[in-house]
């Protein structure tokens, strides 16, 4: 029990954070281009990710994917 109670305050403490950065990079970039705005909390995520042990693979692929939809809504 005392094991799912510190997982849980680790994961909202976590939450906390990103929001709180998320929080930060709006204020930061709200009078930049939106294009710019996507790219700082992307790096951001990415460097969330890595730090966290989440699969580079699948962060590629997500990447890709998100790229692949820009730039279709582009032609």
């Amino acid at each position: 029990m005392t094991k799912d109670i510190e997982e849980t305050r680790a994961l909202n403490n976590k939450r906390d954070q990103v929001e709180a950065a998320v929080e930060i990079l709006k204020t930061a970039m709200g009078k930049q281009k939106v294009d710019i705005g996507i790219s700082a909390l992307m790096s951001y995520l990415c460097m969330l990710a890595y730090h966290n042990g989440y699969p580079l693979d699948k962060m590629v692929a997500y990447m890709a994917t998100l790229y692949e939809m820009h730039g279709a809504k582009n032609k």
